[in-house]
C-alpha cells in the first residue's frame, strides 16, 4: 500500500510539474518513508505472530547465520 501511494505522488508530481505540488508531494513522501521507518518491525512482528509464530527471546548478532548459530547451541 505505502508503495502503491508513493508511485501515485510521483505520478502527481510529474503531471502537474509544479513547484507548489513537487513540495507538497516531496512532503508526503518523507512522511511515509518515516512511518514505515517508523513502524516497519512492529509491523512485519505482528504479522509473524497473526501467522502462528511466537517471539521467544531476543539476541544480538552480526548476521542472521550467527544468530541461528547461538540459538542452536543452546
Amino acid at each position: 500500500m505505502v508503495v502503491c501511494s508513493i508511485v501515485l505522488l510521483t505520478l502527481i508530481e510529474i503531471f502537474f510539474n509544479n513547484s507548489e505540488t513537487s513540495m507538497m508531494v516531496l512532503l508526503v513522501e518523507l512522511g511515509l518513508y518515516v512511518l514505515v521507518g517508523a513502524n516497519g518491525n512492529e509491523w512485519r512482528m505482528t504479522l509473524l505472530i497473526s501467522q502462528g509464530f511466537e517471539l521467544v527471546d531476543t539476541l544480538q548478532a552480526k548476521s542472521p547465520a550467527a544468530a541461528i548459530g547461538k540459538v542452536a547451541d543452546v
